[in-house]
């Protein structure tokens, strides 16, 4: 969610365009919370005039995928990303086995990595945001 607005002028009337996504379409500023890259159109209404403005959210997709799973030897990434990651990688009862892999962002991006001198088990990838918030977990197998 992104807060947008305006400063709080008395004798206003604010007026968001278009509502969807937004927790209070008629206030000074209002949270946005679109599905998708929305731009939206204040209105202020006062009575010297009216005046606009835009502001557009971006909102990314974010893609990641893990394969082959079950895998054997080696266990490839590709992701699409508009912010900068980081992967953690767990044995089954929670080691640390690859600790803060930076994935930079961009389309298309391919990571391999090399389980050759890995036990075979179950591993969990947890990927991160720069905060350290849980962007996506999965549960890998490496079979040998």
């Amino acid at each position: 969610a992104t807060i947008i607005g305006d400063t709080i002028e008395e004798q206003a009337t604010y007026n968001w365009i278009p509502t969807i996504g937004l927790a209070n379409p008629s206030s000074y500023q209002t949270i946005a919370s679109p599905t998708e890259t929305t731009t939206y159109v204040l209105t202020k209404s006062t009575p010297c005039g009216t005046s606009r403005d835009t502001v557009t959210v971006l909102v990314y997709e974010n893609n990641y995928s893990f394969y082959p799973n079950p895998g054997n030897e080696f266990i490839r990434l590709n992701y699409t990303s508009e912010s900068h990651a980081f992967l953690n990688v767990y044995d089954a009862i929670g080691r640390i086995v690859i600790e803060n892999y930076y994935l930079p962002s961009g389309a298309n991006q391919t990571v391999n990595f090399d389980f050759k001198h890995f036990s075979a088990g179950i591993y969990f990838f947890q990927l991160n945001d720069l905060n350290g918030v849980k962007i996506k977990s999965e549960k890998v197998i490496i079979t040998k």
